[in-house]
């Protein structure tokens, strides 16, 4: 199971995360998904985390994320990671690592502890949206 683990992680970070997939979120997020931030309220569900993907999308489109590390053992995958954009971005140049732990139930990820270590990103992000506060239906 831990390698089917780290095989989700990888699609989330490598596929939905850096190359803004969002079709793909049903399929590798539980629909009870959970993100546990260091910087602002815990989110919940598809639609957060739609929310949150849409509005990265627009403040870094040249995004790329690098897995560095990851490792499982149980349910539990921890992801160092670490991301980068270009200066021409609307939102400028992006340089940050995050240090996450996934827990997955069926191959979903059900929560994410994440760790970004860039206040100023999460400012970047939601200078322009709606991010803390997403509309679902």
């Amino acid at each position: 199971m831990s390698e089917a683990n780290q095989r989700a992680v990888k699609r989330f970070y490598l596929d939905v995360i850096a190359h803004g997939r969002i079709d793909l979120l049903d399929e590798v997020l539980a629909p009870s998904y959970r993100e546990h931030r260091p910087y602002s309220r815990d989110a919940f569900g598809l639609c957060s985390a739609q929310a949150w993907l849409q509005a990265l999308g627009e403040a870094f489109p040249s995004r790329m994320v690098i897995i560095e590390e990851l490792s499982a053992g149980g349910d539990y995958v921890h992801c160092l990671w670490s991301a980068y954009s270009s200066a021409s971005d609307e939102a400028g140049g992006l340089d940050f690592t995050g240090n996450d732990t996934l827990r997955l139930n069926n191959g979903k990820i059900v929560e994410r502890w994440s760790s970004e270590h860039t206040p100023a990103l999460l400012h970047q992000i939601t200078a322009r949206t709606s991010y803390f506060e997403p509309v679902c239906a």
